[in-house]
């Protein structure tokens, strides 16, 4: 991000394997994981009126996947 490479952790949460209609196994898993995106070069922000900023600096990663075995 940024021309920043870093590694990031991510907390994975399997929920289940299946077989489908078909008969191939399908697998169904999230992943979690924070990082700060100053860590990565991105510092822009702006006060707002009432007082707080635009922008935090912690970004959340949440990212579900779906998996068939063929």
């Amino acid at each position: 991000m940024h021309g920043i490479t870093k590694d990031v952790v991510l907390e994975s949460t399997i929920h289940g394997i299946v077989k489908d209609f078909q008969g191939h196994q399908r697998i169904g898993f999230s992943l979690e994981g924070k990082l700060n995106r100053k860590d990565f070069g991105l510092t822009w922000n702006k006060l707002l009126e009432g007082g707080g900023l635009t922008v935090d600096e912690t970004v959340n990663l949440s990212i579900e996947i779906e998996a068939i075995e063929l």
